[in-house]
């Protein structure tokens, strides 16, 4: 049954490719299976994506236009946009490595186009995290504070200051949590008051509201231990991360490698050395030199910060630096 369905697929796949875009060379028309079982081939991986690297005039074209669409509704809606700016990366660039591929290293294409694309969630993600290490663990925060990272992102109950030890969590882990932990009690005390009590107003309850008016730093204190309390708490953020699509250097993509030593101490029980087999994994990546688009929206909201550009900034400079 397998091989008829496969011998029916490559009647479809094995049509001229040259025009598809690199999302469908790298998805449908994958040019890295077995012609004999359908399963992914364990030689020639490298020269399999090879053939999804070369993006037509087309596909270039449609890329900039995505940009430029961006940049004309960005200028419509000019009074809402808390952040705009152009990075140009100093190294390979890779997105969506978790998707699901025959590889086992997915990439990121906008369907139904099939270009390159870094999901606004995903700049999002890392620019929180970012803010965070700024409000808790740097000396000069660029305006970051707990308070300001849950307005602009929203409040997340499972952040890493909130997790606990659990039985069986590893020393180095436990480490972590509890200085993580150690930076939010120590941060909270900075935090504005007025901006505390903008939180508390939020709380459903009346009951809740009123039992800690006035008490914003106990409140601050009581999250970590108080799990029902801080699942009370339903704030979405202000911020809107836009979806960033890359002007592709060359116009065209690269094939990248890692080389890891050590399979016989992830997959074994002796110690890690670089006398071990090579393991060549190949994976697409972004080439240097790409240009980088980010256009960061705003809502109005009760409690945020009244100017948030620098804080933005800050923000996305931290996470560029990783």
């Amino acid at each position: 049954m397998t091989t008829m369905a496969y011998s029916e697929l490559r009647q479809v796949v094995d049509a001229d490719r040259s025009h598809a875009s690199p999302g469908l060379r790298f998805g449908l028309y994958y040019d890295g299976w077995s012609s004999a079982d359908f399963m992914p081939v364990k030689t020639g991986k490298r020269e399999a994506l090879q053939k999804v690297c070369t993006l037509q005039a087309a596909h270039n074209g449609l890329i900039h236009s995505l940009i430029e669409r961006q940049r004309g509704i960005a200028e419509l809606i000019q009074s809402r946009i808390a952040w705009r700016g152009k990075m140009f990366s100093l190294g390979p660039f890779v997105t969506g490595l978790g998707l699901e591929h025959p590889l086992e290293n997915g990439f990121s294409f906008l369907s139904p186009y099939g270009v390159p694309y870094l999901p606004g969630s995903a700049v999002k993600g890392v620019v929180r995290r970012a803010a965070e290490e700024l409000a808790l663990f740097e000396p000069d925060p660029g305006g970051w504070s707990v308070i300001r990272v849950w307005w602009l992102f929203g409040f997340d109950e499972n952040s890493a200051f909130f997790k606990k030890e659990e039985n069986g969590t590893p020393d180095v882990i436990a480490q972590e949590l509890s200085r993580w932990r150690r930076a939010y009690d120590a941060a909270i005390s900075t935090c504005d008051s007025a901006e505390i009590e903008a939180i508390i107003r939020l709380l459903p309850d009346s009951k809740d509201r009123d039992e800690w008016q006035g008490r914003g730093l106990e409140f601050l204190r009581e999250l970590p231990d108080k799990r029902e309390l801080r699942r009370k708490l339903h704030l979405m953020g202000s911020l809107r991360f836009w979806d960033v699509y890359p002007e592709i250097a060359g116009g065209k993509l690269r094939v990248d490698i890692m080389n890891p030593h050590f399979n016989h101490y992830y997959q074994g029980d002796r110690p890690p050395g670089d006398w071990g087999s090579p393991n060549p994994i190949f994976f697409l990546t972004i080439p240097a030199g790409s240009s980088f688009q980010f256009v960061v929206e705003r809502a109005e909201a009760a409690g945020m910060p009244p100017s948030i550009h620098d804080f933005i900034s800050a923000g996305i400079e931290q996470a560029m630096q990783f």
